[in-house]
Parts: structure tokens; sequence; C-alpha cells
């Protein structure tokens, strides 16, 4: 999908239902115990999210090679995703869906240091806000 296209509320809710399981800190992952070229082994929450995420119209159709220094500008201060607008997050989330088909393991890293949950806490004041 382009910049332009919408997405519902229906959509947003879907992908906020992973806001909960980041609060509390619930594993969402794990490592596989052998080695792997994919050593990392997503749980059900976090499956369903990413395929309610790619079956929505949320991410965007964009040069995202291109958008990756402003990714990792957010990523080295993320202060900056509290103030994002909608746009800078779908691009944002589009950045490390499409990364993790190349780099296994960016969405354990972004659990990890937290930008996901920062950008779910985010996403859910502009819903709140009538996004």
């Amino acid at each position: 999908m382009d910049a332009n296209s919408s997405f519902t509320s229906a959509e947003l809710s879907e992908i906020l239902a992973l806001l909960p399981f980041l609060e509390a800190g619930q594993p969402l992952y794990r490592m596989h115990e052998r080695p792997s070229l994919d050593p990392y082994d997503y749980g059900p929450e976090l499956c369903h999210w990413r395929a309610a995420l790619e079956q929505s119209n949320f991410p965007i159709r964009f040069d995202w090679p291109q958008w990756l220094d402003e990714a990792k500008a957010l990523d080295r201060n993320p202060d900056l995703v509290d103030r994002a607008d909608l746009l800078t997050l779908r691009k944002l989330l589009t950045c490390y869906l499409r990364t993790e088909r190349f780099t296994s393991g960016t969405l354990a890293h972004i659990v990890d240091n937290g930008q996901l949950l920062r950008i779910m806490r985010r996403l859910a004041v502009l819903r709140d806000e009538g996004f």
C-alpha cells in the first residue's frame, strides 16, 4: 500500500492487541537451542501481531532502504517516537517488517530494546486522538 492508503480502526485495534503483552513484559520469543540460520522462534502473540500488521493496510509501499537512516535516528533517540506522526510510525514499522525478512531477529531486537513498546504506546495515543 502507498502512504495515502488508509486502514481501519479495527485493523489498528488488532495491531494494538499486542500492547498488553509488551507492557506486561511477557516473553514474546525464544531462541532455538540448536544452531540455526534463523535462531528466533517468535511466540503466538508476536506471530499474530505480525500477521495482523502485514494483512492490514498499515504497512506502506515506499523506498524503505533509502529511509533506513531515518529509522536508525529514531532507534538512537526513542523520544522521537513519542512525538512521531502516524506516517512516520507506518514507515518505521514497515522498515522493521521488511528488515526482518533479511535479518532474522529484527523484531526480537525492537522488543528487547523497548522500541516496539514505545511505538505501540504512541499508536494507542494516536488512536485515542482519532488518528
